[in-house]
């Protein structure tokens, strides 16, 4: 689909949420917002919409804002315990000073929206182009209450000076790149730098991309607290996700709890 057609049909395009599993309290603990557009053939993933640096930064930009609204209004009618995860390329963020997506924040902060339960999460290769020519507006967006995550860490090494700097408050980890019974050594030790850079700055390891045995057990092996499920839902129906998704990962960790030695119990930190 060309990008124009997909600005054409702006009213069709709806947020998605993918639950976020805390394997310490074995709940649904947030979502992460993504990009959906409904079509006859059912709704099909904006991604790649996002992610192409040729479309115009206009539109992404408002097909972000709009996205984020969509969340934000169903997200005002629940009790907002859970965490929002909003994706946003750090390009775009430095273009308008970050104007757009503070002021939308702002809007529903007026109307009771918990900033402090709000994840601005942002790619580690992109903020490593960006951070050292504009680290004082890094560190000026950290100052409204919003949370910090920064994803695809360690997929390519691993920034740790950038990270110690910027201090986020999440640090996500994909593991769906790597095969069923492939876990490679170098990523293991990166993995394991990263473990414990955030216990030292305080942040929460989340690893995502896993949809495997293995890719779990080799997770829970690096301590992890959070854990990014696959499933996403059209809404953020807290009674019936968090029971299918809870259920689902409390098997595999009951599982794995069965195989593991003491030392991986649930009672991670």
């Amino acid at each position: 689909m060309d990008p124009l057609d997909v600005m054409m049909s702006k009213e069709h395009v709806i947020p998605y949420y993918q639950p976020i599993f805390s394997a310490d309290k074995q709940l649904v603990v947030g979502y992460e917002v993504l990009g959906r557009l409904h079509t006859e053939e059912g709704d099909k993933s904006l991604d790649w919409f996002f992610q192409d640096k040729n479309i115009p930064d206009e539109y992404r930009l408002e097909l972000d804002d709009h996205i984020q609204k969509l969340a934000l209004d169903e997200y005002m009618q629940t009790d907002q315990s859970a965490i929002l995860f909003f994706n946003y390329d750090a390009s775009l963020l430095i273009r308008d000073n970050g104007e757009t997506f503070i002021k939308r924040l702002e809007s529903y902060q007026s109307k009771g929206l918990n900033l402090g339960h709000i994840v601005l999460e942002l790619k580690e290769e992109d903020v490593a182009d960006y951070f050292y020519e504009n680290k004082h507006f890094f560190y000026y967006i950290q100052s409204f209450g919003f949370r910090l995550a920064l994803d695809d860490v360690g997929h390519n090494g691993s920034n740790l000076d950038l990270i110690a700097m910027l201090k986020p408050n999440i640090i996500k980890v994909d593991v769906a790149f790597m095969e069923d019974e492939e876990f490679p050594h170098l990523y293991s030790d990166v993995h394991q730098s990263l473990s414990m850079l955030s216990r030292k700055i305080g942040a929460t390891l989340l690893f995502e991309g896993i949809s495997t045995f293995n890719q779990l057990n080799y997770s829970w092996r690096m301590v992890v607290v959070t854990i990014k499920d696959l499933t996403c839902v059209r809404h953020i129906d807290f009674l019936l996700s968090q029971i299918v998704v809870e259920r689902k990962c409390k098997r595999s960790f009951s599982i794995l709890s069965c195989m593991s030695e003491k030392r991986w119990s649930l009672n991670l930190r």
